[in-house]
């Protein structure tokens, strides 16, 4: 177990986890005051799905279907003139995008978590908690940013998080285009060159 918590903070270091991480990131900073709501939501969309596949209970997700999750999650994501929280919509979000992120995500993969997942169509619903301690080991940047965000005062967060929402609306669009575009494979090959 500890070096399946070792390999996957290890793997939040590498270009690789770019493309779980930076959706991740954007969809919680992009929900304003539910940040928590999209951030747990994006962590249990992720979980779900490499679990799924993992174990051979799923199929994959087409990247067509990706693309358009993230081009709905950046409208989503975009700040809305008026202060009223949508956690709701924060939780659709955070989960679909968790799924989408996953869906074209190439894991670093390392001794523990190809143990892990060799062994996940034999096992029962027993092995979603592993791999879910090692996405969470991989998401670790998002608990920090939010730990981060805390810190800020009422005032200072208030200022950050509207020109934030606007960028991580963008970044989730240009993740859209990427996928549906097909642009994106060549892009994870190389971050997969550099993590090796």
């Amino acid at each position: 177990m500890l070096d399946l918590i070792i390999e996957g903070l290890g793997s939040a270091l590498l270009p690789c986890s770019l493309v779980l991480l930076i959706p991740g990131l954007a969809v919680t900073v992009g929900a304003g005051r539910d940040r928590y709501i999209a951030a747990i939501a994006f962590l249990v969309g992720a979980t779900l799905y490499t679990w799924l596949v993992a174990s051979e209970r799923g199929g994959q997700i087409p990247d067509t279907s990706a693309g358009i999750i993230f081009a709905v999650a950046s409208l989503a994501s975009t700040p809305r003139p008026s202060s009223r929280r949508l956690p709701k919509l924060s939780l659709a979000a955070g989960l679909l995008t968790g799924v989408a992120a996953a869906g074209i995500w190439v894991p670093c993969t390392g001794e523990a978590l190809a143990d892990l997942q060799e062994g996940l169509p034999d096992r029962s619903f027993d092995g979603i908690l592993d791999q879910g301690l090692y996405i969470f080991c991989v998401l670790s940047p998002i608990v920090l940013t939010l730990l981060g965000l805390n810190a800020l005062k009422k005032r200072t967060l208030a200022k950050f998080l509207k020109p934030a929402g606007y960028i991580a609306a963008g970044l989730l669009m240009i993740f859209a285009l990427l996928v549906i575009t097909d642009m994106h494979n060549d892009i994870i090959s190389q971050l997969i060159s550099w993590s090796v």
